[in-house]
């Protein structure tokens, strides 16, 4: 049988109302600026929420299945690859650019060409905003990363900071969400004394660790 990848989404990503929830603090990244491109849609939740707030948004999608699905929802969505998208594009167009776990499908060369393009795509002022998987956190990089056969390899959110850096963008900023429900502890639920300060420390240094924050998203604004 052949493999149903967006089943497969469908079946692990979670319900689109949960996705919506969590993308929605990205929003103030793109108030007032137009048009914002998202880049790989998937189902279209981020497009919803932009339609939601008045801004205008074009979506860029290869699936078919998913392409569709945007479509039925009325959403502004092109059925083309992500890089051909960017090359015919012109120069300063973007108000916006958002790519939520897109970048970890990709192999390094090109996760470097997507950031040098999203950057001449951007008009001034504005801001490239990438979400993926968190690989400092043990839990998602073994559950939900190597869960997907198409992801490529990790992206560690220093090595995206750098590369948007040295390629011009500032005010750069990584935002970590999501923690592993029921496992994640904020502080201690027990008991602190002088004798036991350094086994707190390290018990909550390994639970960060390993059920701390699944997702980061960078944000770079171009001057």
């Amino acid at each position: 049988m052949p493999f149903d990848y967006f089943l497969f989404e469908e079946y692990h990503r979670g319900k689109e109302s949960l996705i919506k929830d969590r993308q929605r603090l990205y929003l103030r990244y793109f108030e007032g600026k137009e048009p914002v491109w998202d880049l790989g849609c998937g189902r279209g939740e981020f497009l919803e929420l932009l339609r939601e707030s008045g801004i205008a948004a074009q979506g860029v999608e290869s699936s078919p299945d998913a392409f569709h699905l945007c479509k039925e929802k009325g959403l502004n969505v092109t059925q083309t690859d992500l890089f051909e998208f960017l090359e015919r594009a012109g120069g300063e167009s973007a108000g916006g650019i958002f790519s939520a776990q897109v970048i970890e499908h990709l192999p390094v060369e090109l996760q470097l060409q997507f950031v040098d393009l999203c950057y001449s795509k951007l008009k001034r002022g504005s801001a490239l905003v990438l979400e993926t998987i968190n690989p400092e956190c043990l839990f998602a990089l073994v559950r939900n990363f190597y869960l997907d056969p198409t992801h490529m390899r990790p992206v560690h959110p220093e090595m995206l900071r750098f590369a948007m850096e040295t390629k011009g963008f500032c005010r750069i900023e990584v935002r970590f969400s999501g923690p592993v429900e029921g496992k994640y502890l904020e502080s201690p639920n027990w008991p602190s004394d002088s004798q036991n300060d350094e086994m707190t420390k390290a018990v909550m240094a390994l639970n960060h660790f390993a059920f701390g924050f699944q997702d980061y998203a960078i944000v770079g604004w171009r001057p």
